[in-house]
Parts: structure tokens; sequence; C-alpha cells
């Protein structure tokens, strides 16, 4: 029974939530209730806040504090909340992870830890440490961008930890989903990354999806799934190619820039990514749009 509610808490697609700036790079909550009230009215059974794509790890502290108190307010009690809390600073994702939890988060993610290299042990007794500052579950972030590999046996000893009960796979390696799954049975559930590759996440095993493209196409990413979860793989693959026809679109830009430039043409004023991310010229924005368009999509 405890299997089958943490997988309900975690099924069906989730936008990793986009985090509306100001010019100096505070939070524009104005921007965010509207953000939040879209995506719920188009279908979205959680969010994942303050990870890559709600750039996280370039807020300052008290920016990410306030966007984790805000958007828990926003998204309100019947949506799953997902608060990411890496930081470099040990320290700090204790912090962090503590704070999430106490505004209202269901669950804490982290990604491995940063810049320095570390053995299995290592990853392990961090993994452990951040468990025991919660009484939530906590779910991995596996992402190359950190270039860190989690192997078998970490996986399998990390089952023995109670409340880290899922992984946000953001690897292209379903293979590997598949090997982690055997490994670790009914102890977590995995949440597909790769928007380009959901249904592809979905056939492996995985019981949801997380993704920034979410954030101006979750409706199909809503039908990809439904669809699939009804045993039509037809036309599951039908609306996956429809999405990636709009993300081939975009290869040349920047992932989290680009979404903001999208959503300003959807009618939010998101602002800039965090310095130094890439900021568009007008020119670029309105290239960016007309590519999509070309795509299929409908701004």
């Amino acid at each position: 029974m405890v299997e089958m509610a943490r997988e309900e808490r975690l099924s069906g697609v989730m936008p990793a939530l986009l985090t509306p700036l100001n010019g100096d790079e505070s939070l524009n909550k104005a921007v965010l209730r509207d953000l939040v009230a879209y995506e719920k009215s188009q279908g979205a059974k959680g969010f994942y806040i303050s990870g890559a794509t709600g750039e996280g790890l370039l807020l300052s502290m008290e920016t990410r504090k306030e966007l984790y108190k805000a958007a828990v307010q926003e998204i309100g009690k019947e949506l799953t909340k997902i608060i990411h809390v890496s930081d470099i600073n040990f320290a700090t994702t204790k912090y962090l992870a503590r704070y999430a939890e106490e505004v209202g988060a269901d669950y804490i993610s982290i990604v491995p830890p940063l810049y320095f290299d570390y053995n299995e042990d290592d990853l392990y007794h961090y993994y452990k440490a951040i468990a025991a500052e919660v009484h939530i579950p906590l779910m991995l972030y596996y992402t190359p961008a950190v270039n860190v590999e989690l192997s078998s046996q970490l996986f399998r000893r990390l089952t023995k930890i109670d409340n880290i009960t899922s992984v946000k796979w953001t690897m292209p390696n379903y293979f590997k989903m598949i090997e982690f799954q055997n490994i670790v049975g009914d102890k977590m559930s995995v949440i597909n990354g790769p928007d380009e590759m959901l249904l592809c996440g979905l056939a492996a095993g995985a019981v949801g999806g997380i993704g920034t493209t979410y954030n101006y196409m979750l409706p199909w990413f809503k039908e990809i799934y439904e669809k699939y979860r009804a045993g039509d793989m037809a036309g599951a693959l039908l609306v996956q190619k429809k999405v990636d026809r709009v993300i081939s679109a975009l290869r040349e830009y920047k992932c989290i820039p680009c979404t903001k430039v999208i959503l300003e043409a959807k009618g939010f004023p998101v602002g800039n990514a965090a310095f130094p991310m890439k900021r568009y010229t007008q020119a670029e924005k309105e290239a960016i749009i007309a590519k999509v368009k070309d795509a299929g999509l409908t701004i």
C-alpha cells in the first residue's frame, strides 16, 4: 500500500517549474502565481521546483527560500511539490532541505555533491546524511549535468535508507534505467527526465515525467502519458513525435533562456535567465518563436 501511494504521488506529468525573475534577479511573485495557475489548468500533476530549469543553483539563498515558500503556497496541498535543495556547501544543502520541509514540500531532491571527485562511500554517506535531516521522502536527481556516475552497488545500498524513495532519471540510458529497477525492486520509483524521450521512459518503467518543455507543451506530454497508460502506444508515439519536432527546432539554442523566451511570447513575463546564462536579442527571440511555430507549436 505504501508503494502504491508513493507511485500515485509521482505519476503523471509535472513541469520543472521555471523561476520568473525581475531585472535584479529577485523573484517575481506575481508572474509565478500566474504561471503556476496556468500549468495547473493545463493538467500538471505536480511541480519540480528550483531544479536546473528553475535555476536553483544560480539564485541567492534568500531568493531560493522565497521561491520555495511562494511556489508551495501557489501550488496548494492537492498537487505534488518536489523541491530541489542542492548546494555546493553541505551545510547549506542540509539547511535548505529542512526549510523545504518546513514550508510544505512533499519531497526534497538533490544531485550528487558538486565539483570534486567522490567515491561510492562518499556518495552513500552524503545521501544518508541529507535524508536524515528530513521526515519527508528524498528524490535522487540523476543527471549528466553533474558528471557523476551512480553505480548499481550504490543504488542497492541506498534502498536501505527508508526515505530515499525515488529517482528523477535525466540520463538517456534506458538500459540502465531498467537495470536500476531490477536492482531496487519496489523500493524506489523512477521518474523520466528527458523530455524528448518521455515515451521511452514510460515503456522502461517510469511512473511519470518531469521536464523543462512541459512549461509550454504540457497538454502534449499529458496526452503521451494518458495514451501510454491506456495501451495506445501508436497514438502516444505520434504525440511524442510532435513534441520532438519542437525540441529539434530548438537544438541550437540554450534550453532555459529559450524556454523563457517562449513563455514570454505566451504572455508570461518571466524575465531573463539568471546571469551568466545567455540573454537573447530581440532578433534571436523572434527567430526562436518562428522556429517553434514552424514546428507546430501554437503560441
